[in-house]
């Protein structure tokens, strides 16, 4: 009787804890992970990505003490759970996890009960990945982490801004990186200030109230709201093999092409308004690309990709539909603050 009693609680301590929607480090590392990049990351990353060409995906190790090991992945990238992703903060840690200072990964679970993770550029998954074309639920379309969710991440990325990892990455956290930066005598970063103050009708005072600790940014599928991006991987010169996304190393089997994923410049005044941007290269803003911190020198030609991803596709992460509803409260709660304190 006992042994029923117990068999019947630890089946359903299993079902509880295949919602839980946070990794620990022992996990982490104890899985052999499945990588692919998304379509987000450009043509010449999918072209030498095996998953795209209907071969298994390439693998990746993650250490204890931050390093990396696998098929994919660069030596000297350390690996950390942060505490915000996407413009939102975790409710437990281990739910975002930073290679670097790439765009953040968001831990979620799969149907299957397995772990994913996965950023505007890429996915991974703590089970054999399904080859393309067989897990409708991996496909991109059904994976809502897009470069609209992690906009200004990307754009820090791309522009080469380093920022904490404690930073919620809102319209107001971005403008106070940039304002941070440009006080300390970089001139190129109060440029790029001055000209994304103009595009999201910043004031010009800091006189907008602090942040508080809690989400206001909006989560994944809805996600901060800058409307579709283009998003290509123009070519690149490179003097170094340059891999993929998040601190990305090629195995000695596969090419040695170095390509940048490069995003467009938000140009709406509000998170929430849906019109569509132009590229950085339409106002002579180049925005450097995804590996500039790889010991390679990179240089972009002035091509440019014209698909257009950052699509609108619909809710599958469980802990992403419960940050998103956190986050809208926090973000009404600002707006009341703000709507108070006279700053518009």
């Amino acid at each position: 009787m006992r042994e029923s009693k117990n068999a019947r609680q630890a089946y359903f301590g299993s079902l509880r804890d295949s919602k839980r929607q946070w990794i620990t480090t022992e996990e982490l590392c104890s899985f052999t992970w499945n990588f692919r990049m998304k379509d987000a990351s450009g043509s010449h990353f999918t072209d030498l990505d095996p998953w795209w060409n209907y071969e298994p995906a390439r693998t990746r190790l993650y250490n204890p003490d931050g390093t990396m090991g696998g098929t994919v992945y660069r030596p000297d990238a350390r690996w950390r759970f942060v505490p915000t992703g996407g413009g939102i903060v975790a409710p437990h840690e281990g739910c975002f996890m930073r290679i670097g200072n790439t765009p953040a990964q968001f831990i979620s679970r799969h149907s299957n009960w397995g772990f994913m993770m996965q950023s505007c550029w890429s996915v991974s998954t703590s089970f054999l990945m399904p080859m393309r074309g067989t897990d409708p639920s991996l496909d991109d379309s059904a994976l809502s982490v897009t470069t609209e969710t992690q906009k200004y991440e990307v754009i820090c990325y791309n522009s080469g801004i380093d920022y904490p990892d404690d930073c919620v990455m809102t319209k107001s956290g971005f403008r106070r990186v940039l304002q941070t930066l440009g006080t300390q005598g970089n001139a190129g970063i109060g440029w790029l200030g001055l000209l994304f103050g103009a595009r999201f009708g910043w004031p010009e005072s800091d006189s907008e109230p602090e942040d508080s600790s809690s989400p206001q940014g909006q989560g994944q599928g809805q996600g901060p709201q800058p409307g579709s991006a283009e998003v290509g991987g123009p070519e690149m010169d490179v003097e170094v093999a340059v891999g993929v996304e998040d601190g990305v190393q090629e195995s000695s089997e596969s090419s040695g092409d170095g390509i940048v994923p490069e995003t467009g410049v938000p140009s709406d005044d509000s998170d929430e308004d849906s019109s569509s941007t132009n590229s950085g290269h339409d106002r002579g803003v180049h925005l450097n690309g995804e590996h500039n911190d790889d010991g390679g020198t990179v240089t972009s030609s002035r091509q440019r990709n014209s698909r257009r991803h950052g699509r609108d596709s619909s809710e599958t992460v469980p802990l992403l539909a419960m940050l998103r509803a956190a986050a809208r409260a926090h973000e009404a709660a600002d707006e009341e603050e703000t709507a108070d304190s006279g700053v518009h």
